[in-house]
Formats: C-alpha cells, structure tokens, sequence
C-alpha cells in the first residue's frame, strides 16, 4: 500500500510487485519465495538512488522502454538521469505479442501518459501575448499563476516535495487532510490536489504510528428476539 503511492518513483514497479499483486486474488495468499522477495526489492528500492530529478525543460527529453512476458516499464531522462518512471502489467490479451510490439506499446502508453497539454499551452501563449482568455489565470516572470497561486503542473516530484513541506516538515506539523490541504492551497494550485493530499495523509507512517484512530468502536452483538 505504501510503496503504491510511490510507484512514480520506483523503475519497474509494477514488475517487481507482481508477485504480491497476486496474493490479493481470492483464496490466492501463500507467501512464496517470489513475494519474499519482492517485499525485500521494494523495501530496498524505496530508500536508494537513482533520485528523480526535476525536468529541464530547455534540455531534450528521452524515453527509455523495456518489455518482458508480462509487463512493461518506460523511463523519461534527461541526460541520463530519470525524471519520471512508468510501468503497467500487460493484460492477458497483450501476452501474444511478440517483443517488439510490447516494446512498441510501450512507447505508446508514455507518449499518452507523458503527452502535453494543448490547452494549457495555447493559454500560456494567449496570456504572454497580452489576450485576454481568462479571467482566473495570469502569467508574471516565467511563472502561471491561478486566481494569485502558482500552479503546478504534472510533475510527480515536485508535487510529492510540497506535500512532504506542507504535511510533514515543521511547518506541517503532520496536521489533517483538512488543514494540509487549506494550507497548500493557500499558495499552489493543481487538479486533483485534495485526492492527492488523502492518499498522502493516510499514507504517512509517522501519523500511522502517533495518532490513534477517532472513530468510534463498533457495539456488542445483540442477541436475537
């Protein structure tokens, strides 16, 4: 569960959970070798190098894709450095192919799940240009801003690096979703945020451990009439 909202993060996620995927098929929980270690890769990928960097956008992008039996993994890099990570499990449909489709799949669901954003980018033209689009957004220095907050785009780095400020760093104090979300929207803005701000609230180990659960213990069975 952790290490799935960290998948971004992870080269070859989907790969490598695999075999723990499968312990959660009905009547399908034996622990195996092949759990065993996968839960020990995780727990390793979790806390070494390579990092994510942020993206250059003056620098050309390179997508790097790789293909085996039952899934796919792509990277996006940036003078050989990662910028992003993407992996899938293949559907049993896609199990066929042969080894240059998967590779070629591949390529098509990052171009998809990487493809820019035409409206945004003729709204930053438009607004650079002095036309008038939009009554909520405006562009200063180099930067687009939404009703006065800077808005963040699709960058799984930078959104998990105000996430981690907001919610856990002394600023944050590990405050609720309520309040970690008040308190980034104060400030940026993106689609999605408050989804975003529960899975990461619900996912911290530190509020896991010191905050003991509000609701209410379910009552005793009562018996029959």
């Amino acid at each position: 569960g952790l290490t799935g909202y960290y998948r971004k993060f992870i080269k070859g996620y989907a790969l490598i959970s695999q075999p723990l995927t499968k312990l959660l098929k009905k009547n399908a929980f034996v622990w195996t070798k092949e759990a065993q270690s996968a839960f020990v890769h995780l727990k390793e990928v979790m806390v070494n190098a390579p990092v994510l960097k942020l993206p250059d956008f003056n620098e050309p992008f390179i997508v790097e894709t790789d293909a085996s039996g039952e899934g796919i993994g792509v990277v996006l890099q940036q003078s050989g450095h990662p910028i992003a990570y993407y992996s899938k499990k293949l559907a049993p449909r896609h199990h066929s192919l042969s080894t240059y489709e998967k590779e070629l799949l591949a390529v098509i669901q990052a171009l998809h799940k990487w493809r820019g954003d035409p409206s945004l980018i003729t709204l930053i033209a438009n607004l650079q240009a002095g036309k008038p689009c939009s009554k909520h957004y405006s562009w200063s220095n180099q930067q687009l801003t939404r009703k006065g907050k800077l808005v963040v785009g699709d960058d799984p780095a930078l959104r998990l690096s105000l996430l981690t400020h907001f919610h856990g760093d002394s600023i944050g104090g590990h405050s609720g979703i309520a309040a970690t979300t008040q308190r980034i929207q104060t400030f940026c803005y993106w689609r999605k945020m408050k989804k975003q701000v529960k899975e990461f609230v619900s996912m911290c180990t530190v509020c896991q451990r010191s905050k003991h659960d509000l609701s209410a213990y379910p009552g005793l069975l009562q018996p029959l009439p």
